[in-house]
């Protein structure tokens, strides 16, 4: 599946297991601006009730 990310997706980000964190799952709830690398950064609500600002897509992956 290569579909672009939206907001209402849930998602999960891997990327701060190597920091001993858990992955963390959450909803995809606002696009922020794109960056200068032309990356898209999001907001995300995850499951635990905390909200990620400037999440990069390349650290999200879609749940099925």
């Amino acid at each position: 599946m290569n579909r672009k990310l939206q907001v209402g997706d849930f998602v999960k980000s891997e990327y701060p297991s190597w920091t001993g964190r858990p992955a963390r799952q959450g909803f995809i709830v606002e696009e922020l601006l794109k960056s200068r690398a032309l990356n898209r950064v999001f907001k995300v609500l995850w499951t635990n009730g905390e909200i990620g600002n400037h999440i990069y897509d390349y650290d999200l992956e879609l749940v099925k």
